[in-house]
């Protein structure tokens, strides 16, 4: 658009086209809107006999982008040289329009441009094609990188190390909490068993749907990790102790109702859940501590039930 042909004055081609035909595809109905808007508002401020013809070219090339933007699906944020073809072929339909200029603009010849400016669409369209596809995926594969070096491929949660800079984010410069925060410390009990009984395919299911309830009953703003085997983590920033205790029961009831093999009677599921809640003068290391503890005498105490540190066990859990 920047340097356009000039046929006559006020008549101009340009490779606009191939811009605004790949907006859609690769940024989206709204990216072609607004380029379309861009270009159409330019070209009528030139002005010139050949305008009604360039927003006609420039709203066709916006259709036509949309329109294979539905059609063809992308994989990875690009598509495959099949479809690249596809677009550029469809993207040259636009420059049949050149057939109106003569009755715009008397005296212009411009059939004589229409094979020229196909070619240079074509080739336009598949070459910026090509590169904005392997660029995003570039950009996808990236990202992938990113989750799984994060992301725990079991259960989908965060892993170890991801829990690690959250709480990182959470304490200051000598390990102290910024603010209060709470940390639930969950175990599958008998996890073993499953394994054992039928096999680890059947835990390794276990694991997954345990981790799907525990997402089900935490904010946004809390911090889900798989922190090793089977236990999970939860980081519950700027809750009290009865609130982070509510949470914990919510975890622990809808497992035992909701999580189970084969049935309710063969191949139940329960948790037992550490709480512990940290003001800011506390450290991390305490905290977790303090959860570790409260989990410990969950377990010892029967299993499928919370424990609450420093909260007394017949302290009434807030619903």
């Amino acid at each position: 658009m920047s340097d356009p042909f000039t046929l006559a004055p006020g008549v101009i081609i340009d490779a606009r086209a191939v811009i605004l035909v790949l907006s859609a595809p690769f940024g989206g109905s709204i990216a072609a809107i607004v380029s379309g808007t861009i270009a159409g508002t330019y070209r009528i401020s030139l002005g010139g006999a050949g305008a009604p013809v360039g927003v006609t070219v420039i709203f066709a090339s916006v259709t036509i982008g949309m329109v294979c933007a539905r059609l063809l699906e992308r994989h990875d944020g690009g598509y495959n040289i099949r479809q690249l073809v596809m677009l550029a072929t469809a993207g040259t339909g636009q420059s049949l329009l050149l057939l109106l200029i003569p009755f715009f603009a008397p005296g212009i010849n411009a059939s004589a441009m229409i094979v020229p400016h196909v070619i240079a669409n074509w080739i336009g369209i598949l070459l910026l094609g090509g590169f904005l596809t392997n660029e995003n995926r570039r950009r996808h594969e990236a990202r992938a990188l990113e989750r799984f070096a994060i992301t725990d491929p079991l259960t989908g949660l965060l892993n170890r190390r991801a829990f690690d800079w959250s709480v990182a984010e959470a304490v200051n410069a000598s390990g102290q909490l910024k603010g209060r925060t709470g940390l639930l410390i969950v175990d599958i009990d008998n996890f073993k068993s499953f394994n054992d009984r039928w096999g680890h395919a059947v835990g390794d299911q276990v694991l997954r749907h345990v981790a799907e309830a525990i997402k089900e009953e935490v904010r946004n703003v809390d911090t889900v990790a798989r922190f090793g085997g089977e236990e999970i983590v939860v980081l519950l920033p700027a809750l009290d102790v009865a609130r982070a205790s509510a949470v914990a029961e919510r975890i622990r009831t809808t497992i035992d109702e909701n999580v189970f093999h084969f049935s309710k009677i063969v191949g139940n599921v329960t948790v037992s859940i550490g709480v512990a809640v940290g003001e800011p003068a506390v450290t991390f290391v305490e905290l977790f501590n303090a959860a570790d503890q409260a989990l410990y005498r969950a377990k010892a105490l029967g299993r499928n039930r919370i424990d609450i540190d420093p909260v007394p066990l017949d302290t009434p859990i807030a619903a």
